[in-house]
């Protein structure tokens, strides 16, 4: 009769819980309505637009989700990951973190509308600007880097082809801010609404780890 030895016995992994990644998906989906219903067209005037409050509330949701989400993911499966998607998966989760400071003043700043379109003082949207130009950037960007990184692997994601929405949305949303900022160019502000591409991308991805088990 052999006898196994406890410290070099192999055990099959634990089961994962779907709990962390249908969170991920939800805040992808939440990611993506509120790009959808966010303010079109001038700047100044989307801050006394109705839709203001609700899209960012929801925005803001997506973020605080997704934070603690991911890194619940990464915490429960990522030891199977490339070094590189582990990686760049953290470093969304705290780009999304700091996305939940900026997108407190990003929310209030509706309350300056009078105040910005006669020339008053604005800290709030002053904030948000300054602050978007950092957390747009490192969001868009890191999930981009994610979507590439998990593009050819079962880590996250559903391939290349889902992964292309994420690259391109994540670009246009992180390039958004700069642009503006950079140019006066008000056309760029279209470019936020690349959100809706990250969001689907998250919510896909959520869905198909939460099926993977």
């Amino acid at each position: 009769m052999s006898i196994e030895n406890p410290e070099t016995t192999v055990r099959p992994a634990p089961a994962t819980s779907a709990g962390a990644p249908v969170a991920v998906a939800v805040a992808g989906a939440l990611f993506a309505v509120g790009g959808l219903l966010h303010p079109k067209g001038d700047p100044v005037a989307q801050l006394a637009d109705p839709v203001w409050t609700p899209a960012h509330l929801v925005l803001l949701a997506g973020l605080v989700v997704l934070a603690p989400a991911l890194y619940a993911v990464v915490r429960g499966r990522g030891a199977a990951w490339p070094p590189a998607v582990r990686v760049a998966a953290l470093a969304v989760c705290g780009a999304a973190a700091l996305g939940v400071v900026e997108m407190v003043p990003h929310l209030l700043a509706g309350g300056e509308a009078h105040a910005a379109a006669h020339g008053g003082p604005t800290p709030l949207l002053e904030l948000h600007q300054r602050m978007s130009l950092f957390s747009n950037l490192l969001l868009g960007l890191s999930l981009a880097a994610l979507a590439v990184l998990a593009a050819g692997t079962r880590a996250l994601g559903g391939g290349r082809a889902v992964a292309g929405l994420a690259v391109v949305g994540g670009l246009a949303f992180g390039l958004a801010a700069p642009l503006l900022v950079a140019t006066g160019i008000e056309a760029f502000a279209v470019l936020f609404s690349g959100s809706v591409l990250i969001g689907l991308w998250l919510a896909v991805s959520g869905v198909l780890l939460a099926r993977r088990g």
